[in-house]
């Protein structure tokens, strides 16, 4: 059956009598499947722009620590990996915020170190939280023309529509962060005249940015 240790003694025997015991042999058998893999919470590691999760499991397994010498967990989805535990939980990372994944879990056994014993592999799958899926709705308007004589420069008020999900906004001119917060709506100053000016606004959460906006003055 699985999940045992067996110890075998073998003694010879003919019509003159009986030889002496052998030195044990030991053999494991296969280990049981696990059962019940549950996700725990969630770790958010990186910046807005590059966020990946480091995601908790644990399982049960009837078994102890002779019969099993670690557990092989490894999964697919937008990101995949693998990694191995002697215990039983472990933690994946670098996976995608909303991405969905497929966890597998294998416990091993290595016996003498002559071969491995394996399990029928457990899978278990989530969908991990996920960036705001919604655009905003994002517009520029003109507040005031600085300066009496040239150069001048102009203030614009960016304002946009709130997003579900979203806690926050994220307002960026190319690579540069000009605001991020709560509000809905940055007062931009120092607008040179004549320029051209593109302004993204992302909807984020702690998972990480949404979809883009644009508006273009």
């Amino acid at each position: 059956s699985a999940n045992r240790k067996l110890s075998f003694n073998v003694r010879g025997v003919n019509k003159d009598g009986r030889s002496d015991l052998s030195r044990s042999q030991v053999v494991y058998t296969t280990p049981a499947p696990v059962s019940n893999i549950a996700a725990g919470t969630t770790t958010i590691i990186g910046p807005d722009e590059s966020r990946t999760i480091s995601l908790p499991l644990t399982w049960d397994h009837p078994t102890s620590s002779l019969t099993v010498t670690n557990y092989l967990i490894s999964w697919t989805g937008p990101t995949s990996g693998s990694t191995t535990s002697t215990g039983r939980s472990a933690t994946a990372t670098g996976l995608r915020p909303g991405g969905t994944y497929t966890f597998s879990v294998t416990a091993r056994n290595t016996g003498d170190g002559s071969e491995t014993l394996s399990s029928n592999p457990v899978s278990y799958s989530i969908t991990l939280p996920a960036p705001p899926s919604n655009r905003t709705n994002v517009s520029a308007a003109l507040q005031a023309i600085n300066g009496a004589s040239e150069p001048r420069s102009s203030t614009y008020m960016i304002s946009w529509l709130p997003v579900t999900g979203a806690t926050k906004y994220v307002v960026k001119n190319g690579s540069t962060t000009l605001y991020s917060g709560p509000n809905t709506s940055y007062t931009l100053s120092g607008v040179a005249a004549g320029s051209n000016n593109t302004i993204d606004v992302y909807p984020a959460n702690d998972y990480g940015l949404g979809v883009k906006s644009t508006v273009v003055f």
